[in-house]
């Protein structure tokens, strides 16, 4: 329950009780293209990077772990693209403010997972995001600076690491999304101290 976990976990939002503004700051035209829909988060719409959501708690950069539930229902035939990860205060709802975020780049088959730091990518990742597949995700900050990006498809039982970078250590981020294009959901959000 959400009282459970916000007494569990250093930020959580089960988001059973709509988008909560005590917790979450629109960015851009955030309220046209982000909004609670079955106790879920849903990001849908051609918002070409001009709408995102933050939320209001920050955590200086160090042994914190972002993990939310996520998946992609729609098939736009070239960008179901989506952006979603640790963020720091710019306003702008722009993929150039995470210095720490996985993306799903859609396009039309969907064959790459790909991370980008402060609008740089990465990493391409074999595999990719398979449409209506329940992801786990996990973005564990180090406090040495960086992060390790793991994925989970069983609920947390197993992870795959994406990705293991020592890229940033910018003082204060909060968890954030932000949408071009296509339907994606995000469920059960929390932080907590990593487990090491």
């Amino acid at each position: 329950s959400n009282s459970n976990g916000e007494a569990t976990f250093l930020f959580f939002d089960d988001f059973n009780g709509g988008l909560d503004s005590a917790k979450w700051t629109l960015l851009g035209t955030g309220s046209s293209y982000f909004s609670a829909s079955n106790n879920e988060i849903l990001a849908t719409g051609n918002a070409s990077w001009n709408a995102g959501l933050r939320a209001k708690q920050t955590f200086v950069h160090g042994d914190y772990s972002l993990e939310f539930k996520y998946r992609w229902t729609s098939a736009l035939p070239s960008y179901d693209a989506n952006m979603f990860g640790w963020r720091n205060q710019n306003v702008s709802p722009s993929y150039t403010n995470f210095p720490h975020a996985y993306y799903n780049a859609g396009d039309g088959n969907c064959t790459v997972t790909l991370v980008y730091e402060d609008g740089t990518n990465r990493t391409t990742i074999g595999g990719g995001w398979t449409r209506n597949t329940q992801y786990l995700n996990r973005i564990q900050m180090k406090d040495t600076g960086g992060a390790v990006y793991a994925q989970s498809t069983d609920s947390g039982e197993t992870w795959v690491t994406s990705y293991n970078t020592n890229y940033s250590n910018v003082d204060t981020l909060s968890p954030g999304f932000t949408q071009y294009s296509g339907t994606h959901l995000y469920d059960d959000l929390r932080v907590r101290k990593s487990i090491n």
